[in-house]
């Protein structure tokens, strides 16, 4: 049940949605959202899948295996805006940037000046 809850949770992240977002979308409550995230409560086979559903909808699918183990899989289209809110130096999570990268701030350096900066360490 925790790797199930963790991504769900990572969904929800790689999706930039707060919870109060994903529970609207799922058609559940916050509170019950909140819960469930900080394992407070067992979810309920019901809400999982409407979970599920609005993470599927949006794109992110949780593949379920018969061991126990669960993982998400991310459709094209939602890497793609990812990328595209990293370019723009926006939001990319829930919990915000992602290092605050813009490409203007992107600057390459030379192997050469790559070891020397090694080499200073």
């Amino acid at each position: 049940m925790i790797a199930l809850i963790l991504c769900l949770r990572a969904a929800r992240s790689v999706l930039g949605w707060s919870q109060t977002e994903l529970a609207s979308r799922a058609g559940i409550s916050k509170p019950a959202l909140n819960r469930l995230e900080r394992f407070e409560s067992e979810p309920r086979l019901e809400t999982v899948l409407k979970i599920e559903e609005a993470l599927s909808a949006a794109g992110v699918v949780l593949e379920r295996q018969s061991d126990g183990k669960s993982s998400i899989i991310l459709q094209p289209e939602v890497i793609e805006e990812m990328s595209e809110r990293i370019k723009a130096g926006e939001s990319v999570t829930s919990r915000g940037k992602v290092g605050g990268v813009k490409e203007e701030r992107t600057r390459l350096i030379s192997r050469e000046q790559m070891d020397k900066l090694n080499k200073k360490q």
